[in-house]
């Protein structure tokens, strides 16, 4: 007859030998998925405003199925984007923005949000920044022989 104390010991044993194998086959399947490493941030400097930008944002996947793109959306008056809809495993597509600055002064921040299929990252926004800076317009005139910088007031 077997004592209590030595069939509690075997359960055990079997008990975590299902977890590790449970763990190690729950992150070989996740390796397969579609997994990318986005921007979280993206600054694009110093525009002149009145400018139309296009920046395209890099986006691999690192993972081992196709990643697919459902949406990039950015609800900024002026922003329009576009994006590859899927990307094969070891491939890099592109999500990309286009933006009219002609309504912007200062400092601009604005989010877009970025849909798919990997399971990390399955909504993400993505910030975007820029500064824009005006062009002044001088008029430079000859009094009496010397040049005269008419600059005027912002």
């Amino acid at each position: 007859m077997m004592s209590h104390r030595f069939s509690h010991g075997r359960i055990i044993i079997r008990i975590v030998l299902i977890a590790f194998l449970w763990t190690c086959l729950s992150a070989s399947s996740r390796a397969r998925l579609p997994r990318t490493d986005l921007p979280l941030i993206v600054d694009l400097g110093v525009v002149w405003r009145g400018e139309f930008i296009e920046h395209e944002i890099e986006i691999p996947n690192i993972g081992q199925e196709p990643l697919n793109v459902k949406r990039f959306t950015c609800r900024t008056k002026g922003v329009t984007t576009h994006f590859d809809e899927t990307i094969i495993p070891g491939q890099t597509g592109i999500i990309g923005l286009k933006i009219d600055t002609g309504t912007t002064r200062g400092r601009a921040r604005f989010f877009c949000n970025f849909d798919s299929n990997d399971p990390a990252y399955s909504r993400v926004q993505i910030g975007v920044c820029f500064e824009t800076r005006e062009e002044i317009l001088t008029t430079v005139t000859e009094i009496s022989g010397t040049p005269v910088i008419d600059i005027p007031e912002l």
